[in-house]
């Protein structure tokens, strides 16, 4: 299988640039099920780097995904190290991305047979390298507004291969302030009636009205964003922080049943 385009964003070329020597040996780092007997198969994609450099970033939500009986994988470079570790084309595979690994993770979808759930928290639409394409002027111009609606308009995000979608978004991702600056990362969502679904897809967009884009992440990490870019959960507790992680993979497991 071809490489997918991993930390090809802009917002995560960058730290995958001083998070690269973090990666595992093996293709990919995996956090086994504390569950015994039947299980559940997830990959997941870190926000910044969409691989497993900044999995420690998560280690709190994806060790309460491996209590609700899942071998969470979070690849390097490259699905095909995860895919010959499973070991079973028969298995379904539940595809979990964050924030900017939704693009990625969509595209990833698309192209493995494998994958019939994709879950994305908090999704955002940042522009990778491949879909900067070269641009023409029309010095002839005569409708500036009907040539922006027109862009925004084509901007469709194609969903296939696909059982069951689950967006979750977090309703704090939109506060902003000047000062101290704030940064409203909603404004870059990538919103539901983007995505062109197949037919046969279920999807379920769902809400959470007290969080913020980054209390997924562990507490140390989501305090310190709170405190400096994107406003969380007003609530900085670390048992409703964990609250809001449990919910998000109560949902994940609720949809793969």
């Amino acid at each position: 299988m071809k490489p997918l385009p991993f930390s090809n964003n802009i917002i995560g070329k960058e730290f995958y640039k001083q998070f690269d020597s973090r990666l595992s040996d093996n293709g990919f780092k995996k956090y086994d099920s504390k569950v015994e007997g039947s299980k559940k198969t997830a990959i997941f994609l870190p926000a910044l780097t969409g691989n497993s450099a900044t999995a420690g970033l998560y280690d709190s939500f994806l060790n309460i995904m491996t209590k609700k009986s899942f071998d969470v994988y979070v690849p390097d470079t490259d699905l095909e190290p995860i895919l010959d570790d499973i070991n079973n084309t028969e298995c379904d595979i539940t595809l979990i991305a964050h924030s900017s690994s939704a693009l990625t993770a969509i595209s990833m979808s698309n192209i493995v047979d494998s994958i019939k759930t994709l879950v994305l928290i908090d999704p955002l639409d940042v522009n990778t390298k491949a879909d900067k394409q070269g641009r023409t002027v029309d010095y002839d111009v005569d409708d500036i507004n009907s040539l922006s609606k027109q862009k925004k308009e084509d901007k469709k995000v194609e969903v296939t291969n696909l059982d069951k979608l689950l967006v979750v978004n977090t309703k704090k991702s939109n506060d902003w302030s000047v000062m101290p600056f704030i940064f409203p990362v909603g404004m870059l969502a990538l919103k539901p009636d983007r995505l062109v679904l197949d037919e046969n897809v279920v999807q379920e967009v769902i809400k959470a009205d007290d969080f913020g884009h980054f209390d997924i992440l562990d507490d140390k990490w989501s305090n310190m964003i709170h405190n400096t870019l994107s406003r969380g959960c007003d609530d900085r507790d670390p048992a409703q922080l964990e609250l809001f992680r449990a919910w998000v993979g109560n949902k994940i497991n609720d949809v793969t049943t």
